[in-house]
């Protein structure tokens, strides 16, 4: 995961390949991290390079999404592929991720 930019009070994020259970907790770990050291009022996760999305990615980011909202903050998701969008809606969180409709 790579930091791209910050401007003000927002943060944006990359990330890219699998987010699975080998390593969506870190991915957790990271986003909950830049949440509570930096405060950002919004952190933009750019997902277009991310190929597949497992149960604990979903886990993971709707945790960092309830962490967010408890600092008062917003984790919006961006540039998603169509396979990983469609376990997002499956699972129903793509609205509590800010994914456009």
């Amino acid at each position: 995961m790579t930091i791209l930019a910050e401007s003000g009070a927002d943060a944006v994020v990359a990330v890219a390949g699998e987010i699975d259970m080998d390593n969506a907790g870190q991915m957790q770990r990271f986003l909950i991290g830049l949440l509570h050291d930096q405060r950002p009022g919004r952190v933009v996760l750019d997902m277009g390079e991310v190929t597949f999305l497992g149960s604990a990615g979903i886990h993971a980011l709707v945790t960092s999404q309830l962490e967010a909202d408890g600092l008062g903050a917003r984790l919006e998701v961006r540039d998603v592929q169509p396979p990983v969008r469609q376990v997002m809606d499956i699972c129903g969180v793509a609205d509590m991720l800010g994914l456009p409709v």
